[in-house]
């Protein structure tokens, strides 16, 4: 990765929500026509990233975070724990396009890896679509393997097609 200072700081104020919204915003539509449709990205975004949603993720424990270059917003992350709090799940990693490539992806990986160690978590599990390749590669990069795959409807007539990925963390620890 370039030297880069490369943050993580918690969503803590209705300002930080908006930036995630904000950025969700921008990535997401650099991100994935191709691979869903514009309707189920603008449906994804609207019911996935509401400030009331995002609010009720952290009332329920997720972790969401915005990732910053210097002062400047580049991405979002967010995890919790799932059930009694030995799995967590990686509900959100984005980062702008212009900061793919540098190893920002990776360190947010090994972020989560680390804080679930902490927490004593025994594995991480996330849901990626099964066409978005690119993230599927990193993943699997940072020894994630496919788990199953699934089909689950969303809502509006929209299904997400996904592969679980996941990675045992008692096994490497």
């Amino acid at each position: 990765m370039e030297s880069q200072d490369i943050s993580i700081k918690p969503a803590a104020t209705a300002d930080d929500l908006k930036t995630a919204q904000d950025l969700a915003e921008v990535i997401w539509h650099q991100h994935y026509p191709g691979i869903i449709t514009h309707k189920q990205i603008r449906y994804m975004l609207d019911t996935g990233y509401a400030a009331e949603v995002l609010a009720d993720d952290i009332s329920r424990g997720v972790r969401l975070c915005i990732v910053c270059s210097g002062k400047q917003p580049i991405g979002v992350l967010a995890f919790g724990p799932i059930g009694k709090g030995c799995e967590t799940k990686l509900h959100k990693l984005y980062v702008l396009q212009s900061f793919h490539g540098q190893g920002i992806g990776s360190m947010l990986l090994q972020h989560v890896e680390d804080e679930c160690r902490r927490a004593e978590c025994t594995d991480i599990h996330l849901l990626v679509n099964k066409h978005n390749l690119k993230a599927i590669r990193a993943y699997e990069r940072a020894g994630l393997k496919i788990r199953k795959s699934c089909i689950t409807a969303i809502g509006n007539g929209f299904f997400m097609d996904d592969f679980v990925m996941g990675k045992s963390l008692a096994a490497t620890g």
